[in-house]
């Protein structure tokens, strides 16, 4: 390519250029505005539409094209909530406006720019392609010096500028900003979707009419001391449920508000509303004081004082006077009204409207169900009244007597007795009767108390509050029905509602004077427990066992019926449980004894301690003995302490102790490092291990090689072998339990010549529930028992003993 031809196309480019920049489309609607009449600012910096700018807009008018009604926007006189002001819509309704939506339509006008403009009438866009004749929207701004400008705003010139004219002058601005959203469809657009603002803290009173079914529940609550109580329909209190709906109330927000053209409520469904709710909020306010007409003495005492000009300071302290203040009581009333119906394809919505105005509004369907009173969870279902725990008196009449309680120094007393009662049992008994809760109730005036079983009721109990003038009365009367027996009515002092309560729950408060009986049975210090003497039957032999165990140098040992070293946690735990004993219950007096089978106990227990009283060094210890009689009668174990007229009911853990097994459970002994030999013989099969240097061989194979460690393992399973229950401590007739001639016979012979035998009986125990064998030991005297698994580890096997 030569010099030439690169020239002349270069040329023909430039000439591209220079055509596309004059004849390209522009993006107004209208013709392209020539050098003349685009007339831009210095080093093309945008420049303000306004020669004149507005101060601080206090008022803004609108009107969008095709309306006929101006929407106005006024901003109120400023509040102390950092100088922001609220604004509210009066025309074409009155009604808060969302502040910072209006504030945007004047900050975006206000701050209009622009670096095109076009003089009517010199060639460039017109009104008309302007969207200025008439302008899509109007606007008026009010300042605080009640100076007002009028903008104009037509058609989009591109993406991110606007048409606009300001004051009706001759200039039409391309305003660099896009104001096709700059005011919205409708007015009630701008309508503020929160609703109000009050502390729901000082709500005094709320009214809600339910017309669900057809026909009008009212519903009335006042706050007293405090908490809501129902008025109507019932007299009682409520849950914090209301406190819940009055939350939502205070903080209840339209999601979209909706023109009511006809004015009329009931094309939404809220003529009549499905439920309406009025709360009323009232608070003391602080007003400024009018200031008071001055007397004639005033006047007077005016008319003497000096006339001389106030000084500088006298100005600046009259300056600085507060305004004096009072507090008056100012009452506002909040009301809603909820329809049942919802906008068309917005089902989890529903219509609602404020006070008297016709306008309406949607809100989500949860939020409505709150104001819908459901009893069961608005009424207090808890029946006895707030602080029972604090009850200073109990008096309650069952069938099984009258028992009054008093309480005296945190104490409590049985008033005529002035005995100690069980503080725990009484504490109990208040929480379960504080807690005690209706799964329903009926209303109305109770006028037949035998149809609720209140005429003779199975128990009456009035209970004395400090700081209550009136006693509390809880009666609890019959069955809701006889055959199911599983509701029981309830009725709180003589209030119109009657509960029905779950039987379970009534009857566990009927209790009878023995209930609340102090549950001590021994009480005494477990470290002074010198002795303990066990009478029990024998579960495993006939007849009974006597036990005796007792303190020496801090150990336990077992004395009777033979010397035998105790098991020491065991003898221990048993001694701490007897001088620290509780019954699970009080059932009876002495009288009663013999019908919970205490006149022929099972077992019997003599604990021998020393007193608390410490003696003088030359007076030895007297030590003191109680006695306890124990037995198992259908199913539970019962119990009575000598020389008290109480029947108890003990834990079963408790009596299984005293049933335990308190001898040490070794059943041969001998040492194991002397050892010489030992033979297990089973019926016709003998096997004798002998030990030479330390060499274990089998006597009558010599030559047999053995795997030592085996062998040394079997005989420490006989050291160690434990038995966990003795059958009789000491006898000399072993024929009873098949050990005059056993199946099974264990002999260790030591270094020092003698021995220790073994000799397991072919028999089990028929009472054991383990099938144990009996067995005996030359070493230990008694009968004892040994678990099958035990013998079977007595069982020898050449070919597994064998080496190799």
């Amino acid at each position: 390519m030569n010099f030439k031809t690169t020239f002349f196309l270069a040329v023909a480019f430039l000439g591209l250029v220079l055509g596309y920049t004059m004849f390209r489309p522009s993006d107004a609607s209208g013709p392209v505005a020539s050098d003349s009449s685009r007339p831009r600012a210095p080093d093309d910096v945008a420049r303000s539409v306004w020669t004149d700018e507005p101060g601080k807009i206090v008022k803004i008018v609108c009107r969008r094209k095709g309306e006929d009604e101006d929407w106005v926007f006024e901003k109120q006189e400023e509040k102390d909530d950092g100088g922001q002001g609220e604004w509210r819509i009066t025309a074409p309704f009155d009604a808060p406006a969302v502040r910072w939506e209006i504030e945007g339509i004047a900050r975006q006008l206000t701050g209009l720019k622009h670096d095109v403009s076009y003089k009517i009438g010199d060639g460039g866009v017109t009104l008309a392609q302007a969207g200025l004749e008439p302008p899509l929207v109007r606007v008026i701004l009010t300042d605080e010096k009640d100076k007002s400008v009028r903008v104009d705003v037509g058609t989009q010139a591109s993406s991110n500028t606007t048409y606009v004219r300001v004051d009706e002058g001759d200039v039409i601005f391309e305003a660099k900003a896009s104001l096709k959203g700059l005011v919205k469809p409708k007015a009630l657009d701008y309508r503020d979707k929160a609703l109000w603002s009050f502390d729901d803290k000082h709500a005094t009173r709320v009214e809600i009419v339910d017309h669900t079914d057809g026909r009008d529940v009212n519903y009335v609550l006042v706050r007293s001391g405090g908490r809501w109580m129902f008025e109507s329909p019932v007299s009682t209190r409520a849950t914090s449920k209301v406190d819940q709906m009055l939350t939502s109330m205070k903080n209840l927000r339209v999601a979209e508000w909706v023109k009511n053209r006809s004015g009329r409520l009931a094309a939404f469904g809220l003529a009549p509303p499905t439920v309406s709710v009025r709360v009323t909020v009232t608070e003391e306010v602080e007003v400024d004081a009018e200031p008071a007409e001055k007397t004639e003495a005033d006047s007077d005492e005016t008319d003497t004082t000096d006339t001389a000009e106030k000084t500088e300071a006298d100005s600046d302290e009259t300056d600085t006077t507060d305004t004096a203040k009072k507090t008056e009581v100012r009452t506002d009333v909040y009301e809603i009204h909820l329809s049942d119906r919802s906008p068309i394809g917005e089902d989890t919505k529903t219509f609602v409207s404020f006070g008297d105005e016709a306008f309406v509004g949607t809100i989500m369907k949860t939020v409505a169900d709150k104001f819908r009173p459901v009893m069961s969870e608005w009424r207090e279902m808890r029946i006895a009244a707030t602080g029972l725990k604090s009850a200073s008196k109990i008096d309650m009449t069952t069938a099984e007597g009258r028992t009054i309680l008093v309480k005296r120094d945190g104490q409590w007393f049985f008033d005529e007795e002035d005995m100690s009662a069980d503080a725990s049992q009484v504490s109990d008994w208040l929480q379960k009767l504080s807690g005690l809760q209706a799964v329903a109730f009926v209303d109305g005036e109770v006028k037949d108390l035998k149809e609720f079983g209140l005429d003779a009721p199975k128990a009456d109990i009035r209970l004395t509050i400090p700081g209550v003038e009136d006693v509390e009365r809880i009666t609890i009367g019959g069955y809701t029905d006889a055959q199911t027996k599983r509701l029981i009515f309830v009725r709180r002092n003589q209030v119109a509602s009657v509960a029905k309560v779950r039987a379970s729950d009534g009857e566990s408060l009927i209790r009878s004077p023995l209930a609340f009986r102090d549950r001590t049975v021994i009480n005494v210090p477990s470290d002074r427990v010198q002795r303990v003497h066990l009478q029990v039957n024998n579960a495993f032999a006939e007849g009974r066992t006597d036990i005796t165990l007792e303190r020496r140098d801090d150990k336990w040992v077992m004395t009777a019926p033979v010397e035998a070293p105790a098991r020491q946690d065991d003898a221990g735990e048993l001694a701490d449980s007897l001088a620290n004993l509780q019954a699970a219950a009080v059932v009876g007096s002495g009288d009663t004894a013999s019908s919970f089978g205490l006149h022929t106990p099972t077992s019997t227990v003599t604990l021998t301690y020393v007193p608390l009283e410490s003696p003088t060094e030359q007076t030895p210890p007297a030590l003191e003995s109680l006695r306890l009689d124990v037995t198992e009668h259908d199913g539970k174990i019962y119990a009575r302490l000598d020389g008290v007229d109480v029947v108890y009911e003990l834990a079963r853990s408790f009596y299984d102790r005293l049933v335990a097994e308190y001898r040490v459970g070794e059943v041969i002994v001998f040492d194991d490092e002397i050892v010489r030999s030992f033979t297990i013989r089973q019926g016709s099969e003998e096997h004798v291990f002998e030990r030479t240097d330390a060499t274990w061989r089998y006597k009558a194979e010599p030559d047999l090689p053995l795997d030592q460690e085996k062998v040394t393992n079997l005989l420490l399973q006989l050291h160690d072998m434990k038995t966990d229950r003795f059958v009789v401590y000491s006898t000399e007739d072993l024929s009873p339990y098949g050990l005059a001639d056993p199946f099974l016979i264990v002999t260790v012979e030591l270094e020092d010549g003698s021995s220790a035998v073994l000799h397991v009986s072919n028999r089990t125990c028929s009472t054991d529930p383990q099938q144990r064998r009996y067995a005996g030991s030359s070493g230990v005297s008694g009968v004892f028992l040994l678990s099958p698994d035990t013998v079977d580890r007595l069982s020898v096997s050449l070919a597994d003993l064998e080496a190799g």
